[in-house]
């Protein structure tokens, strides 16, 4: 068993008219291992300005952040678009990627392929036994 860097998130789901997904995923789905999406270091506010002048495709290519896989473990309740949960990411790809970026304070956004689905802030970073997640994968 190994450990396993893990960081603990104010996460908001954005509602499907502004780009969000049409269902936020639930709880148990959250808590499943099952739900991989990347985040992207950054300023979420900077994004939308980017949005207007830039076509999705570029964004992705052109300087956007890294895109930075992570696996959702845990979360504190059901979610609710464009209400804050606090959730737990574990970092897929350590050590192979850095996340040296991703830090307490560090604002990010949530991705599904270009496609931004949320938005939020790094808490704290702590280290779990990767049993589960590494059995997931």
């Amino acid at each position: 068993m190994s450990r396993l860097p893990h960081a603990k998130a104010k996460l908001t789901f954005l509602p499907h008219a502004e780009g969000g997904r049409k269902i936020v995923p639930p709880a148990e789905f959250l808590r499943s291992l099952k739900y991989r999406p990347h985040i992207v270091i950054g300023d979420p506010k900077q994004r939308k300005m980017r949005d207007s002048v830039l076509s999705k495709a570029q964004l992705i290519y052109e300087g956007d952040g890294e895109y930075l896989g992570v696996v959702l473990s845990d979360v504190d309740r059901e979610p609710k678009e464009g209400e804050v949960v606090v959730v737990e990411l574990a970092f897929m790809y350590f050590p192979q990627v850095s996340y040296r970026d991703v830090v307490p304070g560090a604002t990010f956004t949530l991705r599904e392929g270009a496609r931004i689905i949320g938005f939020g802030q790094i808490i704290e970073i702590s280290e779990k036994e990767a049993k589960r997640a590494s059995n997931a994968q």
